[in-house]
């Protein structure tokens, strides 16, 4: 998602589930029969982090192609998918209130879009140690929790795993137009 004029993306850690546990996506998930993109989109962002977004808002950004395993040393693979990132444009203010799914989020966090270019940049360079690049994260509040102020972590976005085409996306998002940018370390 994008605020106001600030470009900003929302990225959610995905919960300790069985497919990449604990790696940085942005909202999303499976479409449900009958269900336009467009409604699938729509659905997962309010479904994993409270945010309501209106078709309006919404903006084809690129296509992944998927499948998992995503190495043939890992085995033939078992699931494949097409990818659709959306983009979507929020009003001005302040970032709206997250509301995380604590069955599939772990963590959210929006990160400006010059700190994403630094994150992808360090990553096509495979500089070793990587610079820190931290973000203040919101953390689901488990349903029985008493009513108060959000629970809240730091993340280090330099060491942490982001899903291969979410990384694709960001390249895109970031305005890296060359492939080479994004495949040079694969």
């Amino acid at each position: 998602g994008e605020l106001g004029d600030e470009l900003e993306v929302l990225m959610t850690r995905r919960a300790q589930v069985k497919i990449f546990p604990n790696y940085w996506v942005m909202p999303g998930g499976h479409r449900d029969p009958g269900e336009a993109l467009w409604e699938t989109a729509l659905r997962e962002v309010q479904e994993e982090t409270g945010v309501s977004v209106t078709r309006e808002d919404l903006r084809p950004h690129c296509l992944w192609e998927s499948a998992y395993p995503i190495r043939l040393a890992d085995g033939v693979p078992r699931a494949h998918h097409l990818v659709v990132f959306y983009r979507a444009r929020l009003p001005a203010g302040a970032a709206p209130r997250l509301v995380l799914q604590e069955e599939e989020v772990s963590g959210a966090a929006w990160v400006p879009q010059s700190q994403m270019r630094q994150v992808l940049m360090q990553r096509a360079l495979c500089s070793s140690p990587r610079p820190a690049q931290l973000v203040d994260a919101v953390l689901p509040v488990p349903s029985d929790a008493p009513a108060g102020s959000p629970r809240r972590d730091t993340f280090d976005l330099g060491k942490e795993p982001i899903g291969l085409g979410h990384l694709f996306a960001l390249h895109r998002w970031c305005g890296f137009s060359d492939p080479n940018s994004f495949f040079a370390k694969f």
